[in-house]
């Protein structure tokens, strides 16, 4: 069951034909609406207004991810700052976008987290990276008797030296038009270099992909 939480018929009528591709959709006005069907809501997706007027924000999230875990959750809204965006992520949003999006631009970010993915901007993932890297200094500082192999730098060596260097880019959260700019090649070149990466890593967005080069780095 999937589930669409707004009293705003323009956010309704551009988010629920979008969510019908992905099944059934319910429209509830009130997050207390969904709250109360949480039972029904099994492993499907839910789209949130951040306006409902009686959504409360990081709190009301958590809530919802204890009531049903499985429920895939979009928040929809204007454009968060990046810390108060990995807030979102962390109380169990799977991403969050502005509401004037367009459907192609939605539909892509309902792909990705219905296939388990994370959907995070380019201006918070830089922010996300840093947070990953001071964690594992830390743990670093403690010494480890027996290394583990390193499994991220033996995938990694799949790809081309191209795809390497964009995938490298993509880990330092730099954007698809910059890493054009640096590279003198297209947006396009970019993207298409991009999906070429996630095939052969078998990834769907690009946070799993800059972890895994992190984690090839360390």
């Amino acid at each position: 069951m999937n589930f669409l939480v707004s009293a705003n018929q323009v956010i309704v009528q551009h988010f629920k034909p979008l969510l019908l591709e992905h099944g059934e959709a319910t429209c509830v006005a009130a997050f207390a609406g969904l709250l109360r069907q949480t039972a029904a809501a099994g492993t499907g997706l839910a789209v949130i207004d951040s306006a409902t007027p009686d959504f409360d924000g990081d709190a009301g999230l958590r809530r919802l991810k204890r009531a049903s875990p499985a429920l895939k959750v979009l928040l929809v809204g204007g454009e968060l700052p990046p810390q108060q965006e990995l807030a979102v992520l962390a109380a169990g949003a799977m991403g969050c976008c502005d509401d004037s999006l367009s459907r192609d631009q939605v539909r892509r970010i309902l792909r990705v987290i219905e296939q388990g993915g994370v959907w995070i901007s380019n201006a918070a993932l830089p922010h996300l990276l840093q947070r990953l890297r001071e964690r594992s200094e830390t743990v670093a500082a403690v010494p480890d008797p027996a290394p583990a192999p390193e499994p991220a730098k033996i995938v990694l060596n799949g790809l081309t030296l191209r795809e390497r260097e964009i995938a490298q880019m993509v880990a330092s959260g730099e954007s698809n038009k910059l890493i054009a700019r640096q590279l003198n090649i297209t947006e396009r070149t970019v993207k298409s270099h991009l999906t070429t990466i996630f095939q052969k890593l078998h990834m769907h967005d690009r946070l799993q992909l800059a972890l895994l080069v992190n984690r090839a780095g360390q």
